[in-house]
Formats: structure tokens, sequence, C-alpha cells
């Protein structure tokens, strides 16, 4: 029993020491974190710095969380996978479906709290709609990012079970008080 974990858990480090975020040498990490804390500062409209939390001191499976930050704050806290994930996208050209997707809406909702917005449904809101220029800078097009923030929106309904205040409200739709861009009639 014990030894199986034990043996299990030490391939897994063994296999995210050699593939994960761990992996990428220092310089490209701070390459990469700085690109996440520019596309942040576009979002927040004031420079902010994102941390990708390798110790696992704010963020992670302890943690049940992807990301933090302070409301009105200037830095933010993501997973190593959080960040492994927008790397891949921005450095690498490499979508991997659903996990780029939440990865482009966990930096535009903790970018969204460093702005000043502390209700999570609305945070979670505008995360979705953010992430598509997000997605769109960091190299999808724009169909594509729209398509995976679409998802968001329907997998965050279905997590909302579970996490009620993270659930997007009624309001967040095409012309709703949540829409960032009603000229607009492409939601998100």
């Amino acid at each position: 029993g014990l030894g199986v974990i034990g043996l299990l858990g030490l391939t897994v480090w063994f296999v995210e020491s050699r593939t994960g975020w761990d992996s990428l040498d220092t310089d490209t990490r701070i390459e990469a974190t700085e690109r996440f804390s520019d596309e942040a500062s576009l979002i927040v409209e004031k420079p902010v710095t994102i941390y990708c939390d390798e110790g696992g001191d704010f963020v992670g499976a302890v943690q049940h969380a992807d990301g933090l930050a302070e409301v009105g704050g200037d830095h933010a806290y993501l997973t190593p996978e959080i960040c492994l994930d927008l790397y891949r996208l921005a450095f690498e050209d490499e979508v991997r479906g659903s996990r780029t997707g939440r990865a482009l809406a966990v930096l535009a909702h903790e970018a969204w709290h460093l702005r000043g917005v502390s209700d999570e449904g609305a945070t979670e809101c505008y995360a979705m709609q953010s992430g598509v220029e997000t997605g769109r800078r960091l190299g999808l097009s724009e169909e594509r990012a729209r398509q995976l923030m679409r998802q968001q929106l329907t997998e965050n309904a279905l997590r909302g079970q579970g996490s009620f205040e993270y659930r997007v409200p009624p309001e967040c739709r095409d012309g709703g008080r949540l829409d960032l861009d009603r000229g607009s009639s492409r939601f998100p």
C-alpha cells in the first residue's frame, strides 16, 4: 500500500522534473513569466507581476487553487502546470484543448482580481471574455480563442455545482450586465 503510493509519487516527480515547468531552464522561465506579466498588465491596466509558484506555497493541490491574487494588488501566483500550458501556447504554439483554455482563463481571472474585482462569479465572466484577446496575443486565432473560452464557460457551469461562488451569473451573456463589449454580438 504505502510503498506503491511512494513509488507512484517518485514516478510523478521524475517525469515532471523532465517534462514539466521545472524542466525549462531558468532564463526561459523568467522570459515566460515576464510575458505572462505583460499579458496580465494589459487586463489590469497597470504593471503587475505573475509568479509561477514552483514551491507550492500559495497555489496548487493543497490550496485547491490554480491561481491566487490579492484584490487590487500587484502580483499573482499560478501553479506550474498553468504556467507550463501558457508557455506551450506562447512559445511553442502548442494547444492542449481544454487545458490551454483553462490556463488562459486562470491568468485572466487573477488579472481581474488585481484590477480590483472581488466577486468570483463576475471575475470568471470577465476572465472568459478577456481570455479571448489574451489567447490571440499568445498565438491563437480569434475563433479558436473564442471556442476555448466558450468551452470554459460550459465547464464553469459544470464545476459551479461544487463551488457556487465561482459560477458565472446569468448576467454573463451577450448584452448582459457583465458583457465587456456590448457593441459586439460575439460572446465571449
